[in-house]
């Protein structure tokens, strides 16, 4: 039994596990083992129970949960989502299926297929942007159903964001061909947008009602009368993908950045902060706010928390660092990945709870449930090497070490002094700083003295090296801050001492003057006989460099001199030709023709062996490359579609090869037997799966007589399969043609 710092009982049982008494109710808290034996709390608040077959356990209130598989939703991956009027949470999975409920309890909403996203309003209607199905309400109280199509003024039947306004209006950003839309009253209102725009990734209304929008190509932009503007403090100095939006209470705005961290708008000012001023993560997919004045920053490393007061501190230049705390496996976060691109992705529940869209389910995040941890970590040094060898050891002496080492300096003694040989290369400090909180989220600064001008940045390292010092005196120090950002500002520290060279000491120097003063005489008479050396070496050298000349200048003749002479026969006998008339046989036309040709098979062979080739990234791009110029050459307009930063999965030459000759002989059968205006050439990765569609609107194939096509679709069906891809084609006279490939390149070196 334990009474602990809160005033709460704890009892162990040696049957039936442990319980928490907190003076009103009794809880039972799940442990790995029934059979609880001993309890404990450490000075940071941390309950250990130590169980009979079970190990050690660290308990403390739980601050995240998994609402998943695993507790009745019906599907796994979560893309949108929100709590509607009656308190309940309405998500989109990947499927396109919406699921409601609550942390246990949930079922499927059979009149909202296609979902993409969501988003629900005061008077009990659910909102629901589709892929290719429209902007559909669902009466969650009367089941209406109710669904508004181009037909009724959308500009694509594709919703990727929606957003529900204060005055219970609906914004929504389509798909496709990109707009951005407002239905009040029945009526739907469309705002231009700028030309360059490929997709609104995010919508947000701030707290004065203003409606912003953030796009895939780096804008920010929002709503004033029938425009869509940028704000003039928000200097568009970011050229990469917004991926998400949050509106904060006090009227600001938090912009998130793929790789490029978060950015602050705010009274006109705008600021980015990044890894540099202490972000954990530059790449940001979700942003949310709790109800203690935190931002909650999701993205590819965990959720990462940052003190919203200390984010506009830095932004203004009034703090240097942020403050940001990483929550990972050691605060119950599983390893999951969240999601963007649809909006919205997070909301805040009525109890304060933050929740984010996963590829695991939905992350409920309960901040007054993380404890601020108030204890200083002690800070210790581990160990020394210099130039690869230990020569200090915190408790080298201990007696149950394996092998006492009592050649080195003990780094628990008071004030020991290291001593370093003058001809060493490069020396490492390790050291630790104890914290059972959150180990991970502990952060180290260290400097040496009359070395480092500065302190290092806050990281989680816990060594550090440098290459060889001068001869003199220094002190490395080394500080460390727990997982909710208090430093222990006195840490440890280290005397060092370096000794000279030889020739660095005073009496080496005075028995080198006089020495150099004997050796004066002998070097004038020595370099006397250096200079006629030197002369006979130069003129036998001159001899060899003038023969070297006369061959290089035969060989430029017999070979160059050969080769330019037959280049001068061939343009002879074109200029004469010429004269007569030009024909298909005209030898420059053959001669500028087959250089084309060779260029152009040359640059696709260097291209194909060049291993600098070999990543998703360099294949994507090529191939949209390639497209639009073998179209643009065919007459044919070419619409490309190609993802904003493809992952850097490597790709082997075989794979790109393949693909590139299918790709090449899809475009070729267009040119030749489509009559196609357009073609669409569409890029996406799905995990670990390239997918690409070439869509044209030719006058399609109702059967194939043409054997050059049948052969061309059946030996673009084999390289495809020969790589373990999936190739498909669909078409029908009068309606153009579908070739659709997916094939899997990551992890392909």
């Amino acid at each position: 039994m334990l009474e602990d710092g809160a005033g709460a009982l704890w009892i162990g049982t040696m049957a039936h596990g442990l319980f928490r008494y907190d003076g009103r109710s009794v809880e039972k808290v799940e442990t790995s083992h029934l059979n609880v034996g001993s309890l404990v709390e450490d000075r940071e608040g941390n309950i250990w129970a130590g169980t009979f077959g079970g190990g050690l356990n660290r308990l403390r209130p739980r601050a995240m949960d998994l609402m998943g598989k695993q507790s009745g939703l019906p599907f796994e991956s979560v893309v949108s989502l929100c709590q509607d009027a009656d308190g309940k949470f309405c998500v989109v999975g990947t499927n396109g299926q919406v699921a409601r409920g609550n942390r246990t309890t949930w079922s499927l909403l059979p009149a909202a297929e296609s979902a993409a996203c969501v988003a629900a309003d005061r008077q009990g209607t659910l909102w629901v942007g589709t892929r290719g199905q429209g902007l559909r309400a669902i009466g969650l109280r009367g089941g209406q159903v109710r669904t508004w199509w181009q037909r009724d003024g959308l500009q694509s039947n594709s919703i990727r964001a929606v957003l529900v306004a204060a005055d219970d209006s609906v914004w929504f950003a389509t798909n496709g061909l990109v707009s951005l839309g407002h239905l009040s009253q029945g009526k739907i209102r469309t705002f231009p947008v700028p030309p360059n725009v490929r997709n609104i990734r995010a919508l947000v209304q701030d707290a004065r009602g203003e409606i912003w929008i953030g796009t895939s190509d780096g804008q920010v932009l929002k709503v004033s009368g029938d425009k869509l503007v940028s704000d003039p403090g928000l200097a568009r100095s970011v050229a990469t993908s917004v991926r998400c939006l949050h509106a904060t209470l006090d009227g600001g705005l938090v912009i998130g950045y793929a790789e490029r961290g978060i950015g602050l708008l705010k009274d006109g000012r705008y600021a980015r902060l990044s890894a540099a001023e202490g972000l954990i993560d530059d790449s940001i997919w979700q942003i949310a706010s709790d109800r203690l004045g935190a931002l909650w920053l999701a993205g590819a490393h965990g959720l990462c928390r940052v003190d919203l007061n200390n984010a506009i501190a830095v932004a203004e230049g009034r703090e240097k660092k942020l403050r940001s705390t990483l929550y990972g496996y050691e605060q119950g976060l599983p390893n999951l990945q969240p999601h963007y691109g649809n909006a919205p992705a997070v909301c805040q529940s009525t109890d304060g709870r933050v929740l984010f869209s996963t590829s695991l389910g939905v992350l409920a995040l309960t901040p007054q449930n993380l404890r601020g941890n108030a204890v200083l970590p002690p800070v210790m040094l581990e160990r020394v090497k210099v130039d690869d060898h230990d020569v200090a050891l915190r408790a080298s002496r201990f007696p149950l070490r394996r092998t006492v080492a009592t050649h080195l300096v003990e780094l628990d003694s008071s004030g020991v002094t290291l001593r370093l040989p003058p001809d060493h290369r490069k020396f490492a400090i390790d050291f630790a700083a104890l914290s059972y909180s959150a180990p991970e989220n502990v952060r180290f600064r260290y400097r040496l003295d009359r070395f480092d001008n500065e302190w290092s940045t806050p990281g989680s390292e816990r060594s550090a090296t440098y290459s060889r010092l001068p001869a003199g005196n220094y002190t490395f120090r080394v500080i460390a801050s727990n997982d909710a950002g208090v430093w222990n500002e006195q840490g440890a520290t280290l005397a060092i001492a370096v000794s000279p060279f030889v020739w660095q000491t005073w009496w080496f120097r005075v028995g080198l003057l006089g020495a150099f003063t004997a050796l004066v005489a002998a070097v004038v008479r020595f370099l006397s006989f250096q200079r006629l050396r030197a002369n006979l070496r130069r003129a036998e050298q001159q001899a060899a460099l003038y023969q070297e000349r006369a061959r290089i200048a035969r060989d430029i003749h017999d070979d160059l001199g050969g080769s330019l002479a037959h280049v001068k026969l061939l343009s002879e006998i074109a200029v004469r030709d010429r004269a007569i008339a030009e024909t298909a046989d005209d030898p420059v036309r053959q001669i500028t023709t087959t250089t084309q040709q060779m260029l152009k098979s040359l640059d696709e062979t260097i291209w194909a062996i060049n291993p600098r080739n070999d990543t998703l990234p360099n294949l994507i791009s090529y191939l949209g490359q390639h497209a639009v110029e073998f179209l643009r050459a065919g007459g044919i307009q070419c619409q490309v579609d190609l993802p904003d930063h493809p992952p850097e999965h490597p790709v082997n030459s075989d794979v790109r090869h393949h693909l590139f000759l299918v790709v090449k002989e899809a475009l070729t059968n267009v040119v030749r037997h489509s009559g196609a205006r357009t073609v669409n050439l569409r890029v996406t990765i799905e995990g670990a799966v390239l997918h690409l569609v070439i869509e044209d609107d030719g006058r399609g194939i109702e059967r194939m007589p043409d054997d050059a096509l049948a052969d061309g679709v059946r030996n673009m069906r084999q390289r495809i399969t020969s790589i373990g891809g999936d190739f498909r084609i669909e078409s029908s006279n009068g309606a153009g043609t579908r070739i659709e490939l997916r094939v899997r390149v990551a992890g392909a070196a």
